[in-house]
């Protein structure tokens, strides 16, 4: 709004202190990522099951806006350059929105149109559900004019199961 539409913000809210909604855990072979827990400790974290989404996070602005910014708050924007969107869709993650109850639903049924989502007034994104898939292949790319810091070009992702040397589902 501000870049694009020149219009002055008058007030910002940071969720950011809301400790209940900073977490990482692994419940039921998930990784379980709270929507305030900031992208650099998420980085870290992925690491040892995803290495090409930790590799993409390195690349996700600079070292001060991953530990400001949140898979959560990419996920509300619904932008279609969000960097986490293409992986997180290929992993099959899943989102909990909270608000008057809880509820779950795909990601991938979360977006309805260009920064549009299925949250309704009173709800937010309580917390992302990642699958740990640990027989698929996995990879994520990033093409950007510039290596860090940058929008990208094209970020592709692909989650492929392989059973007896034949793609079962990519």
């Amino acid at each position: 709004m501000v870049t694009k539409s020149r219009k002055e913000i008058k007030d910002i809210i940071s969720l950011n202190d809301i400790k209940e909604l900073n977490f990482i855990k692994i419940i039921n072979n998930e990784i379980n990522i709270g929507a305030t827990t900031p992208l650099i400790q998420v980085e870290k974290f992925i690491l040892k099951y995803y290495p090409d989404f930790h590799n993409i996070l390195r690349r996700y602005g600079s070292v001060q806006i991953r530990n400001v910014g949140t898979i959560g708050g990419n996920i509300a924007t619904a932008s279609p350059i969000g960097d986490t969107l293409p992986l997180l869709l290929s992993l099959d993650a899943k989102i909990v929105l909270d608000g008057i109850k809880k509820t779950e639903i795909p990601l991938n049924d979360f977006f309805i149109g260009y920064r549009k989502t299925k949250l309704k007034k009173g709800q937010f994104i309580y917390s992302i559900k990642i699958p740990i898939y640990k027989k698929n292949i996995f990879k994520a790319y990033k093409i950007s004019k510039r290596f860090e810091d940058d929008i990208s070009s094209v970020c592709g992702s692909f989650n492929i199961e392989i059973d007896k040397n034949r793609i079962k589902k990519i």
